[in-house]
């Protein structure tokens, strides 16, 4: 028994010796790896060795193990655009080491290669090419700017020694600032078609009105010849013809009720014509008072001008104007400022408000008045603005663009509204602000309005008409009452 086990440590520490020498002598490079062996006598070898199993020497030889395929990394950074707005941008790059200079990469860089570089050379690069781009030009021409990049991030990453398979913008977001900007001017693109087509509408409906004018015109000189040569036979033949149009619609009607009497004689028994009220109670004489709303309409036709110009009083119908004058058209005082073209300023003649920038650059407004009882009392005047008309002076060169806002308590932002008048346009526009906005300009406090020119923003002339307002928190409101003739005798 001794004597073998003198044999076994005989022989074991040596094939144990030579086992472990084996072992360290050998070592695998993987698929998808290349090796780069280190000699502690010469240093890194220029040799890079491929995939399968090799032979070193143990203690004086290492193996440094690359892989070499190809790897993604997201590359970040937050820079400034050409007109200063901030930009966040991801990029995605596919890299791989240079197989044949590994050795190279090994001596300067080491193994963490892309750790070292990618970030620094992305980043240089996104900063250095996106400061050459409008935000705006970021976002038409990203496949300009993604081949800049891919272009210089190229020749960057091969002065390392590192290949690029590919280039790509992931990620790209802008400023809040910004981004609602685009948002509002989207809006307002939006709004300015909206306007145009009404612009483009009113001139539509302007000529239908001059060719139905021309053909009543003719209709009526007809008329004329035809009345003079056979008597008032033609007018009461055209009578009974709407009379009897007038009284099947009505029979259709399941809301109108019939009542004898009430014609021409006014008697008791009601002569010999008929009267017909259309839903409405009956008084005296065929008349019906009935109310127009709670609006009111302002013409400033009450306001006396002197050589056709005058200040506003403050209040005027609870409303105080500021930068707004009002302006008689067709005060021959007026020849040299007023163009033919703004004579229809005044929709009802004879007065108009003219409105503009004053001095200080403060637009043209006007607020509610609230007394100083009122304030005591917890009473909050406001108003509604409802219509009005609107023209911009002077035949407006294009690009003329008239704004509007309305300032409430119970909204956070005011309401707008604007149009573009087109070149020449010289009708003023009736301007139905819940219509167009789809929204309503109630309970307001104060409205600005104020005209612009072109590019620079020049402030522009303009003149506002039959202002159309409902007003709340004082006792006894705007009402209009109408006397309405609705039906009469007619004798067949």
């Amino acid at each position: 028994m001794a004597q073998v086990l003198s044999a076994v440590y005989k022989y074991a520490i040596p094939v144990g010796v030579a086992f472990s020498l084996a072992q360290a002598s050998i070592y695998d490079v993987k698929g998808g790896t290349r090796a780069v062996i280190f000699d502690r006598l010469s240093g890194v070898k220029d040799t890079v060795v491929n995939e399968g199993t090799h032979f070193l020497i143990p203690w004086l030889q290492k193996s440094i193990i690359y892989d070499v395929r190809t790897k993604p990394r997201n590359i970040s950074t937050t820079t400034g655009s050409k007109d200063l707005q901030m930009v966040s941008l991801t990029l995605r790059v596919l890299h791989r080491p240079e197989v044949q200079m590994l050795p190279k990469i090994y001596q300067s860089l080491g193994q963490d290669y892309d750790e070292r570089v990618l970030p620094s050379i992305g980043n240089e690069v996104l900063k250095s090419i996106v400061a050459q781009f409008d935000a705006a030009e970021l976002i038409t021409q990203r496949e300009a700017v993604s081949a800049r990049i891919r272009t210089d991030l190229l020749k960057r990453a091969s002065e390392f020694n590192i290949a690029l398979e590919d280039v790509s913008i992931t990620h790209m977001t802008f400023g809040r600032e910004f981004t609602r900007a685009v948002e509002q001017k989207q809006i307002a693109q939006q709004d300015a078609e909206r306007a145009r087509f009404i612009v483009e509408k009113a001139e539509q409906e302007r000529q239908a009105n001059v060719i139905r004018a021309e053909g009543e015109a003719e209709s009526a000189e007809i008329i004329s010849k035809a009345v003079a040569k056979a008597g008032d036979g033609l007018i009461m033949i055209r009578r009974i013809e709407a009379s009897r149009e007038i009284a099947q619609t009505l029979a259709n009607n399941p809301n109108v009720t019939y009542l004898p009497g009430g014609g021409e004689g006014g008697g008791k028994d009601g002569g010999k014509g008929t009267s017909l009220l259309l839903g409405l109670r009956s008084q005296p004489g065929g008349v019906n008072q009935h109310t127009s709303g709670d609006s009111t309409v302002l013409n400033f036709d009450d306001i006396p001008t002197a050589k056709g110009l005058a200040s506003i009083p403050s209040p005027y119908h609870k409303l105080a104007f500021s930068s707004f004058d009002v302006i008689k058209p067709g005060d021959p005082s007026l020849v040299d400022r007023i163009s033919p073209h703004d004579v229809n300023c005044a929709v009802s003649s004879p007065n108009a408000l003219i409105g503009s920038r004053d001095p200080s650059g403060l637009v043209a407004s006007f607020t509610i008045g609230n007394t100083t009882a009122m304030v005591e009392a917890g009473i909050t005047a406001s108003f509604d603005l409802v219509t009005f008309y609107l023209k911009p002076m002077d035949a407006p060169p294009p690009g003329t663009t008239v704004f509007v806002k309305g300032y409430s308590d119970s909204r956070e932002e005011p309401l707008e509204w604007n149009v573009t008048f087109t070149t020449g346009y010289h009708l003023p526009l009736l301007v139905k602000l819940e219509e167009y906005t789809r929204e309503p300009w109630d309970q307001l406090h104060k409205a600005e309005i104020w005209a612009e020119y072109g590019e620079d923003a020049l402030d522009w002339e303009f003149c506002i008409d039959d202002l159309e307002v409902r007003f709340y928190g004082y006792e006894g409101r705007y009402r209009v009452t109408e006397q309405v003739v609705l039906g009469g005798g007619m004798e067949p």
